[in-house]
């Protein structure tokens, strides 16, 4: 229940239900990068209790007496074999349930690799140009910026279109600079695991990466190394989403 809260919590905040302030990401990144201690609490809580109701059934001293006549002995038999079939399922559940959750969080917690940005300086004007026929080909693209405090701020490029472009920074507003990465013909959050609506990349919103201003000359995509600049804060805390 407190995991499905705090999802619910996250929405919230990615539909600007809650104002994104620098204190509300300062509680929110720490929670997000620890959610699957949060499991491991609640599946050895689990198993805990488990073993607890185990060993205290086993320790009941409930025997047959000798002075109830057999009717009594039959029920009292007959309700021993249902507790012992209930516990068993039980017992059976609760160890079979945490487990599945814990493989579930070893998938979903394997570290995905993003693949190299390509790094770009800028020209005498501050431009970076990229030629469109490289990124023509409806994949993702990363490119890498180093800033003027030696940040590399990352963005990346995709076609959405015959004549339009998806590009923004390699982060958004609540997973931070954790990244983008392509699995087949979807875009993917590294953090989150949200999908991407191609078509919107570019655009504010959710886990959309944070747009990024560019133009079009004489077939290359120009971006002004100061729009890059703007967003070092938010790939200064990269240690913060790689956990």
């Amino acid at each position: 229940m407190l995991n499905e809260l705090f999802t619910v919590v996250q929405i919230l905040f990615a539909r600007g239900v809650f104002p994104l302030t620098p204190l509300a990401m300062k509680i929110l990144v720490p929670i997000i990068n620890n959610m699957d201690k949060y499991l491991y609490v609640l599946l050895g809580a689990s198993l805990l209790w488990t073993v607890m109701i185990v060993w205290s059934f086993i320790r009941r001293k409930e025997a047959v007496s000798e002075e109830w006549n057999s009717a009594v002995k039959r029920k009292f038999n007959a309700r021993k074999r249902n507790n012992k079939r209930w516990l068993a399922s039980i017992a059976g559940v609760m160890v079979i349930i945490p487990t599945l959750l814990g493989v579930e969080a070893v998938l979903a917690n394997k570290t995905i690799e993003l693949s190299p940005a390509e790094p770009m300086t800028p020209d005498a004007n501050h431009q970076i140009s990229i030629p469109q026929a490289s990124v023509d080909d409806h994949n993702l693209h990363r490119f890498g910026y180093t800033a003027a405090d030696g940040t590399i701020v990352r963005f990346i490029i995709i076609r959405k279109s015959e004549t339009m472009y998806g590009i923004g920074f390699d982060a958004c507003k609540i997973c931070g600079s954790s990244g983008y990465y392509q699995k087949n013909n979807k875009i993917i959050c590294r953090k989150c695991d949200v999908v991407m609506n191609i078509p919107t990349i570019g655009f504010e919103g959710g886990c959309n990466p944070i747009p990024l201003t560019y133009r079009m000359d004489q077939g290359n995509l120009v971006i002004a190394s100061s729009d890059l600049e703007k967003e070092t804060a938010t790939f200064q805390q990269e240690d913060l989403f790689n956990h």
